[in-house]
């Protein structure tokens, strides 16, 4: 990553520091699949020592043991204390599985109601259309 991804990781970090005094403490990172997003936040991540959180990994292995119906409960409950645990800004990618219509989530509120305890920078596969966010 050359001179943009520095000033894109510091614009990144500029905008977790603002969003560490709101009520959300969200930012979200939109683009599509293949656009940067994973190198960008793995920069700002090795630039500021947050933490990279693999989502779809993490709770895949989460749930693998647990029953299908009780899934959608314990994957909203898992994501939740994975994302707070920790203090100050926490990286999180591959979010993917927050999607998947087994698990009856609603990914955006899921994240809004853990960024109150933690600021945390979010890679959104997908975009922006009229100030939504579309999952692609």
């Amino acid at each position: 990553m050359g001179p943009s991804g520095a000033l894109m990781s510091s614009i990144l970090a500029d905008a977790a520091a603002k969003a560490g005094e709101s009520y959300y403490q969200l930012v979200v990172l939109v683009g599509p699949h293949g656009s940067g997003k994973t190198r960008l936040l793995q920069v700002a991540a090795a630039e500021t020592g947050w933490p990279l959180i693999n989502l779809g990994l993490e709770l895949a292995k989460s749930l693998v043991d647990i029953p299908p119906a009780r899934r959608s409960a314990a994957a909203a409950e898992f994501t939740a204390k994975l994302l707070t645990q920790r203090s100050g800004v926490v990286v999180v990618d591959n979010i993917e599985v927050l999607f998947e219509p087994s698990l009856k989530l609603q990914p955006l509120e899921l994240l809004k109601q853990a960024s109150r305890s933690a600021t945390l920078v979010v890679a959104w596969p997908g975009a922006s259309e009229s100030g939504a966010l579309v999952y692609a």
